[in-house]
Formats: C-alpha cells, sequence, structure tokens
C-alpha cells in the first residue's frame, strides 16, 4: 500500500485512514517543484510515489466530484520539517477560488489593458525612431543635400541665362538677315554659297563668315 512520501510523515494509503494520497505530476518541472518543496537531498520519486492530502491547502482541492482531486496548479506547502530545514521551506499563497461567474466578469478591462500596454510600446517606438542615426551624422547629410542643391540650381540658372542670349542672337540674325533679303543686299555667287554685299562696297562676304562675326558680337 501506498505510503506518503513526505518528510516526517508515515501515513499509510488504508480504507478509512481519513486522508487522499496524489501520485507526483507526470509534468517533470511540476513534479522538480514537489520534490524541491519537500526538502529532501536526492530524493526521486517514482511513478507510484504519492503525498497524502495533509501537506495541501483547502483551496487546492477539487470536489465537485464523487472523487476528491487536485487542482493542476496545486503544490504541497504544509510540512513539519525540523529547524534546519524550517526556514528553507517557502510557502506559497493558494490562489483564490473564482467562480464561473466573476472569470468572465472583466474580461474586456483585462484586454483593454494588454491593448494599452501594446499601443504604448508601439507609440514609444515610433517615437524613437529618429535616434537611428546620430545627430553629427544627420546633420551632415542635410548640409551636403542643401549644397548639392544649391549648386544644380545655380548651374540650371546659367544654362537658362545662355539660352535666353542664344535665342536673342538668333532673332536678330533672322532679323537681319531677312532685312538683307528684302534689300536685295544677299546675292548668291554660286550654287549652296551665300555672300552678302555691303552698301557703298563693292566686296562681298560670305553670308556663313558675316553670321559667325555678328553672333561673336
Amino acid at each position: 500500500m501506498p505510503r506518503c512520501a513526505a518528510f516526517a510523515c508515515s501515513k499509510l494509503s488504508t480504507k478509512g485512514c481519513g486522508n487522499t494520497f496524489h501520485l507526483f505530476p507526470k509534468n517533470i518541472e511540476r513534479r522538480q517543484l514537489w520534490v524541491a518543496r519537500m526538502r529532501r537531498q536526492e530524493f526521486k520519486p517514482s511513478n507510484r510515489a504519492v503525498l497524502c492530502s495533509d501537506h495541501f491547502e483547502e483551496a487546492y482541492f477539487d470536489k465537485t466530484g464523487q472523487t476528491v482531486r487536485l487542482r493542476p496548479d496545486a503544490v504541497p506547502t504544509i510540512f513539519n520539517f525540523p529547524d534546519h530545514l524550517q526556514k528553507k521551506a517557502g510557502s506559497r499563497k493558494p490562489p483564490a477560488r473564482r467562480q464561473p461567474a466573476e472569470q468572465h466578469k472583466n474580461p474586456p478591462e483585462a484586454g483593454s489593458n494588454h491593448q494599452q500596454t501594446s499601443l504604448d510600446k508601439e507609440i514609444s517606438a515610433a517615437d524613437h525612431q529618429y535616434c537611428t542615426a546620430s545627430p553629427q551624422s544627420t546633420k551632415r547629410k542635410l548640409h551636403q543635400t542643401v549644397d548639392a542643391f544649391q549648386a544644380y540650381k545655380k548651374r540650371l540658372k546659367l544654362g537658362q541665362q545662355q539660352t535666353r542670349r542664344l535665342q536673342k542672337k538668333v532673332e536678330a540674325l533672322q532679323n537681319a538677315v531677312d532685312s538683307m533679303q528684302s534689300s536685295h543686299m544677299i546675292s548668291e555667287s554660286s550654287p549652296g554659297s551665300g555672300c552678302i554685299t555691303r552698301p557703298g562696297h563693292s566686296q562681298t562676304l560670305p553670308l556663313a563668315s558675316w553670321a559667325e562675326r555678328h553672333l561673336a558680337s
């Protein structure tokens, strides 16, 4: 017949003994927790090792059925330790029993707290994203960007000014050519080669040379 494995406990599982006996958990972590609470050095419980009901607080028992059972989170807390082990023995406060109505009474508040905590973390992370680079590095990159923009802007302005000057010269040249054509100052000395005759001069000047001088002026 099973005997309680607790220190200084000799209760046997007999009919009418007034105690219930409970096997050690199959879960390794919970089994180790029971052993640690027993304060028995080098004790390794077998698959048939048990603890009697004297070592569990009342809140850990489930008596709703025909058989008295331990709740899944039950931990032995009551032992008769000697003086040299008394200080090492810890005591765990049993969890308070909750009625089914209480379990669903305030779920929105619990969920709200969880959501609020997640939202706070997201906001905090977003607020600190600007700190990924050092201020000196960010400032240096900003100055480089501004300088490059100013240089491109200056080049664009110069290009626009040159374009306007060339357009004015082209327009002036076109007006001069139109005027000379209307005055019959342009003559064709040979096919494909145009020449102009300046007023009061018998010497003709190639039209291309005259245009180059006019544009250069």
